[in-house]
Parts: C-alpha cells; structure tokens; sequence
C-alpha cells in the first residue's frame, strides 16, 4: 500500500512537473517523498498524552506519556527544526490536556496566614515559581487555560512565560535572580513559571449561613484595577449652582445611567472590570469625557475563575450570593459614607439634568450578585471569625481629625490598625508582570470590593464627595482607600465550596 501511494505520488508529480523543479533527479524525488511520509507518520502516531494529580504541593499536571518527550524538551519550540509545511501541524497535534489540582486538605499543623492553627487547602493552579536552570522547556507540548498558554517543562511540570522586564535589582525572584539578571540583551527575552497549586486558607465552613466553605487565597495571584477610569469628584454644595430649594448634585461624565436614570457609580461592584476579570465576563465602560460607551470582552470566558480552574474543577465551585450592600461591606469605624436618600435632589451630568426617581446612595450601590469568583468586603476583612485581628487604635478618626486641625500630632499607624493576618505576598510569576510590591519582601497592596467615599473641603470653598474609591488592604495589613482606575493592585481571589 505504502508502494502505491508512492507510484500515485510519482504519477502526480510528473503531470505536475514544475512542481518538483528543484528535485534533481528520480532518487532525490523518491527520498524526498520517504522524508515526508515518515514525518507523516511520525506526527499522526503522536499520542495526546494522559495527565495525573497529585495532593503534594509539587503536582505533575498533565504528565505526557510520550516517551520521547524529556529527551526532546528545548527552551524553544519545535518548529525552529522542522519545515514550514509540518510544524504547524505537528503543533496543533501535540496540545496536552491539562489536569488541575482538585480540593485537597493540607495535613493540620501546615503553617499559613494564621499560622499552624489554620486549615489550608489546595485547589485550582497557578502560575507562580521562576523555571529552575537544569528545566528545560519544548513549546511544541501545550495547554490553553483560559488567558494562558502552558507548555511541558522536562521535569514533567508545566510552565507559563513572561518577557521578564530589565528594571531595578532589588526585584528578586525566589531563586535570588534579578529582573535583569534573567533578562538578556535581547527585548523578546522571556522567562518560565511553574504552573503550581494554589494555597487556599478556609475563613469559615458557613458562609453568611450558605452551608458553604469561605476559601481565600494565602497570596496575590495577579494584578488588576476595580474600574477603568476616575474622573472629577462628584459636587455638592453652596458653591454649586441650586435650583429653588432642591439641592444640585453635578457628578462625572463618566459615570453610566441605567435605563430608569439610577446611576451606575464607579465604585459600583456588579458592573466593575475586577468582577468580570475574576469570573470571565464581558463589561461595559465609557471614557473620561462620557464619549465611547462600549463593551469590553478582554476577559469573556478567560478570566481568573477559567485559568485558574479547569472545566471540572469549576463545577466543585458554588455560585455564591456575594452581598453588595452598604451594611454587609461597610467598615464604619474607618471611613465616612454619605447617603442623599433624604435630600431632595437634582441630578445634572455635563450640563443635562438626570432622572433620580429611584437614585439611593450607598445602600444600593451595588445589588448582590451572583459569582463564582469574588473579592473580599471591608466588613469581611475585618471579621474576628474569620481570624482577622486588627491591633486596636489609640484615636478615632475624628479624634485625629480635630487633632491635625488645631495642629497636634497623631499616628497615623495605630489610626490605620495593621492585621499580619492580612498581609499578602506575591509569587515570581507577579514580579515578572507587575511593579506594585515591596521590593525586599514581596508585600502588597490588594484589592476588597468595598467602596468609599472620602469628604473634603475642596479648593473652591464648597463640599464635594469622591466617590470613586475603593478600599485596599496595605503591605502592613492596615485599610486605605484607593482610586479606582488605581493599576497593578494585588487580587486575593475568594470562592465558595460546597
């Protein structure tokens, strides 16, 4: 049969002659038709390869059974060996399956956030390690997980890359390389990542009285912002224009109404770019000036929640009802919130006046939603049962305040109440990514989906309220609020389990 073929190919090729012009001869033709049936051969006998698990902290995911794969592993792709005609097939014929870490228990005793005293668990995987020297890693053996590409380490590990930036030294990667010591003198240098479990701590086996575990993250996993712009702060005031006895309420032009005139407000969490990053949906923004209203799918099916969890695993998360409202994510103690729920208002966006019939701040900003993926609240945060224990301040804020007006000095450290349980570091997959961290210790600021607004005394003598904060942890553990187009802020994803 396989003869035949051969005849046939020959066959064709002499009515199609100019085909072979570069062919010099009948042996040379021949030869040339036993090299690509061979590599035919070879790349359609390719096995797909068999994945396994493992509970360790060091779980081999989608192990190839290819026997030939250690042996082939190059820190580039196959295709620099092969012609153009097979390597893009032989690369589409060599993607892996790749098999994440399902839930599991870590021993008692496992040290954490909280110490030995906490319940850790592995679930899901991530990106995280800086590649060892003696691993070498064969492009040409891939897996697509959601917003990255994974390729086979010969160590049987799998493996994301980064082009690793030639910036500030002190930027130390867990092995005690540099930034630029990884990089080389070429711009398209990049780095590998060992793909690893991710390292959960369960809060609470009861969340708001679901029956479900509460599970976040011992660490940042990657960077992101609440929302895509911070504009003007929103007025009110007697320097603002009025309008009989109503009160006149300016606000930005970035800020979206819904159809009934309620606005959408930038603190808003249901309609914010960290909600769709962390679950893969599709959100609608608009720029600063109020112009280019349009959605965005950056993140449609290839969020947090399908890189970090495959098809399987996903379906062991619960849809969780993540409470939005001003009572579940308030931390009253630490920052003032205005509501104009008993003002009678005009509303006026770039000149035009809006509807406010159904226009409530702060207790509906954010209706509840349902995710498999989520931030930590304010209230949550600082939440004894979940192990969170702030150091307590020796002044109120108002007390500071009133202090700082008639010239006193106070400490804004005891004001800010630090939580070591609440400090998070980054793995070396972050640091190759993103410059949001403490250099020496890997510390970061990270992202709760609460929002603020923080009252002043603006330069024109009259109120006006921004309303288009967030509330962050800091490096020390401590609370701030943060603008909300504020990039490179840690996530520390949170999910629910039955």
């Amino acid at each position: 049969m396989k003869r035949n073929r051969k005849i046939f190919a020959l066959f064709a090729a002499a009515v199609l002659s100019f085909t072979f012009t570069a062919c010099e001869s009948l042996d040379a033709m021949m030869a040339a038709l036993d090299n690509f049936f061979a590599d035919d051969a070879a790349v359609a006998s390719t096995n797909t390869g068999t994945s396994t698990s493992s509970s360790s902290s060091t779980q081999k995911s989608g192990s190839s059974s290819t026997s030939s794969s250690s042996s082939s592993s190059t820190t580039t792709s196959s295709s620099n060996s092969t012609n153009a005609s097979t390597s893009t097939y032989a690369k589409a014929s060599s993607s892996l399956e790749f098999k994440g870490t399902p839930y599991t228990v870590l021993p008692y005793g496992t040290d954490g956030t909280v110490g030995k005293s906490g319940t850790y668990v592995l679930f899901g995987d991530w990106p995280q390690t800086i590649k060892a020297n003696s691993v070498t890693v064969d492009e040409s053996k891939y897996a697509v997980m959601g917003a990255y590409t994974y390729y086979k380490g010969s160590d049987g590990f799998w493996y994301a890359k980064a082009i690793v930036g030639s910036g500030d030294s002190s930027y130390k990667f867990s092995n005690g390389s540099s930034k630029g010591e990884v990089r080389s003198a070429s711009p398209s240098k990049t780095a590998y990542f060992k793909v690893e479990p991710i390292k959960w701590r369960i809060l609470t086996t009861n969340y708001n009285g679901s029956g479900k575990k509460l599970l976040l993250a011992e660490s940042a996993l990657t960077a992101e912002r609440y929302y895509d712009v911070c504009t003007d702060n929103t007025g009110l005031g007697k320097g603002m224009p009025q309008s009989g006895d109503r009160l006149v309420l300016h606000v930005a032009d970035s800020l979206r109404t819904k159809s009934d005139g309620t606005l959408i407000l930038h603190g808003n969490y249901e309609y914010s770019r960290i909600r769709a990053y962390l679950n893969g949906l599709s959100y609608t923004t608009r720029d600063a000036r109020g112009e280019n209203e349009h959605v965005v799918n950056d993140f449609a099916s290839k969020g947090f929640l399908q890189t970090a969890f495959t098809s399987e695993l996903q379906a062991k998360i619960a849809v969780t009802n993540v409470d939005n409202s001003y009572k579940s994510t308030a931390i009253n103690d630490l920052f003032e919130y205005v509501t104009y729920e008993n003002y009678d208002l005009t509303l006026y966006q770039g000149g035009n006046p809006l509807s406010n019939k159904n226009f409530k701040w702060p207790g509906s900003i954010s209706n509840t939603t349902r995710d498999k993926v989520f931030l930590l609240s304010g209230a949550e945060a600082i939440n004894k049962n979940y192990g969170f224990i702030r150091i307590p301040p020796k002044l109120t804020q108002d007390q500071a305040l009133q202090m700082s007006l008639r010239g006193q000095e106070w400490n804004w450290f005891d004001l800010a109440r630090t939580c070591k349980e609440l400090v998070r570091t980054v793995p070396d997959f972050y640091k190759a990514n993103f410059s949001g961290y403490t250099k020496d210790r890997g510390e970061v600021d990270w992202l709760l989906r609460t929002p603020v607004v923080v009252d002043y005394f603006g330069k024109s003598a009259y109120f006006v309220e921004k309303i288009h904060n967030s509330v962050i942890v800091k490096t020390a553990g401590s609370f701030e609020d943060s603008n909300v187009d504020t990039k490179d802020l840690g996530v520390v994803p949170a999910i629910c389990v039955n």
